[in-house]
C-alpha cells in the first residue's frame, strides 16, 4: 500500500474539524528544516530541536527541505553561509488562465536514476517558489509507520538534495569531508561528509555531496542499502541522478479551479522499480489569500481502494469533504473557507472531485499537467 496516506487522512480530518483557517497557523517549511537537521543529527549525542518533526513531513511527503548539512575541510569550524538564491530551475509557477482558471505543470530540477533494489518507493514533488534547496526521498520502509521516519534497521533510505550553494559548517554538528570520486565531470568538486575523521562511510550512513554542471551542489544520503559496498552504492545514485529541469508525471488533473489560489504542495509517491502498479499516491494542497488566510482545498488519491482515505470528521459551516472510488482509484477533497473568500472562489468538494479526471496506474498515461482549464 501507498506510504503516506493514513497520515493525511488524520491530518484532513483534524483540519476539517478545526473550521476556519488562520493564517499562518503552521510554519511547515521551519518544521521540515527543523525535523530535517535532526535527522542528519540522529547519531550525535547533542538533543537537537524538531526530533519527531520528520515524522510529520513524512505524513505530508515534504520534501521541498531546506539544506542544512555542514561541511569543513577537516575540521568544520566556520560559519554558516546563507543560502539566499532560489534553486534552479525551478517547478513551473502557477499560471491563471486566460479563462480565470489556474493551470499548473509539475517539475522537479533534479530526479533519482538508478536505484538499489530494496527501496520500494520514490517521494518527490515540485519545489515552492523561491525555496533555496529541493530534496527527494526514495525509502524502503513507510515512513510515518514505522516509530518516525528514521528508518530501521536494514531498511533503505536515500535523500538527494539539491542547493544553490555547498553546504556549510554547523553549530549543531562539527563534521568532516573526504575528497570524493568524480560524479558527473573529471573536474567537478566532491566530498564524502563524515562526523568522524577518515570514515567516508559516516558510521553507515554515507553521503556524497558533488558539484553539478550548473553550479549547482547535490547531495546524496545513503543508509542500510543491501549487499552491495555502501560507498559503491552511493557513488553508482549518485552518479546516474539527473539534474535539470524534469516534468513529474502525475495520476490525475484537476480543472477549473479559480486562479486566486495558490499551490501549496504537490507530492508523489510512487514505485521505484515499476511504471504500472496500483502502489501509488498524490497529496496535493492549495490556499487561497494570504498564507492560506481565506481558504485551503486538499485533493488526495490512491492507486488502490484499501480503506485508507475515508470522508472527513465533523463538518463546519465553512467546511466541505468528500471521497469517490472510481476503477479501484480513490480520491477525496476537502475545502475549508474564511469569511474573507469570495463566493465565486470556493469551489466545495463536490464540485472539485468533479473537476477530477483520473488518468490510471500505467505512468505512460499520466501527464505532468496537474490543473487544466
Amino acid at each position: 500500500m501507498s506510504p503516506d496516506l493514513p497520515e493525511l487522512s488524520a491530518k484532513l480530518e483534524q483540519d476539517a474539524a478545526a473550521g476556519p483557517i488562520p493564517p499562518s497557523r503552521i510554519d511547515l517549511d521551519r518544521a521540515c528544516q527543523d525535523g530535517y537537521r535532526s535527522r542528519r543529527n540522529r547519531r550525535a549525542l547533542t538533543t537537537v530541536t524538531g526530533v519527531g518533526t520528520v515524522g510529520l513531513c513524512a505524513a505530508l511527503a515534504a520534501v521541498f527541505l531546506p539544506h542544512a548539512l555542514g561541511t569543513a575541510d577537516n575540521a568544520a569550524t566556520g560559519a554558516d553561509h546563507a543560502t539566499s538564491s532560489a534553486v534552479s530551475p525551478a517547478a513551473s509557477a502557477p499560471t491563471p488562465a486566460a479563462s480565470g482558471f489556474l493551470t499548473y505543470t509539475a517539475t522537479v530540477p533534479a530526479s533519482f536514476g538508478w536505484l538499489p533494489d530494496n527501496v520500494d518507493y520514490i517521494i518527490t514533488g515540485p519545489p515552492s517558489a523561491g525555496d533555496v534547496a529541493f530534496s527527494a526521498r526514495a525509502s524502503g520502509f513507510i515512513p510515518g509507520t514505522d516509530g518516525g521516519s528514521a528508518p530501521s534497521a536494514g531498511r533503505a533510505s536515500v535523500y538527494l538534495t539539491l542547493s544553490a550553494k555547498e553546504a556549510t559548517a554547523s553549530s549543531r554538528s562539527k563534521l568532516y569531508r573526504i575528497a570524493g570520486p568524480a560524479i558527473g565531470s573529471a573536474h567537478a568538486q566532491s566530498y564524502w561528509i563524515t562526523r568522524t575523521a577518515g570514515d567516508k562511510t559516516n558510521g553507515g550512513d554515507a553521503t556524497l555531496e558533488w558539484q553539478t554542471a550548473s553550479g549547482q551542489w547535490a547531495e546524496v544520503d545513503g543508509s542500510d542499502l543491501g549487499g552491495d559496498p555502501l560507498l559503491a552504492t552511493v557513488e553508482h545514485i549518485a552518479d546516474t541522478v539527473h539534474v535539470g529541469a524534469t516534468d513529474v508525471a502525475l495520476p490525475l488533473q484537476i480543472k477549473s479551479l479559480p486562479g486566486a489560489f495558490s499551490v501549496s504542495q504537490v507530492v508523489l509517491t510512487e514505485p521505484a522499480h515499476t511504471t504500472d502498479s496500483s502502489d501509488w499516491s498524490l497529496f496535493t494542497s492549495y490556499t487561497l489569500g494570504q498564507n492560506g488566510a481565506s481558504g485551503q482545498v486538499y485533493v488526495v488519491a490512491q492507486g488502490t481502494d484499501v480503506g485508507r482515505l475515508t470522508g472527513v470528521g465533523p463538518q463546519s459551516t465553512n467546511t466541505s469533504s468528500g471521497c469517490k472510488t472510481t476503477g479501484g482509484i480513490v480520491y477525496c477533497a476537502t475545502t475549508t473557507y474564511s469569511a474573507a473568500a469570495s463566493a465565486d472562489s470556493r469551489p466545495t468538494a463536490a464540485q472539485l472531485l468533479g473537476d477530477v479526471t483520473l488518468l490510471g496506474n500505467d505512468q505512460s498515461t499520466w501527464s505532468s499537467d496537474l490543473l487544466v482549464r
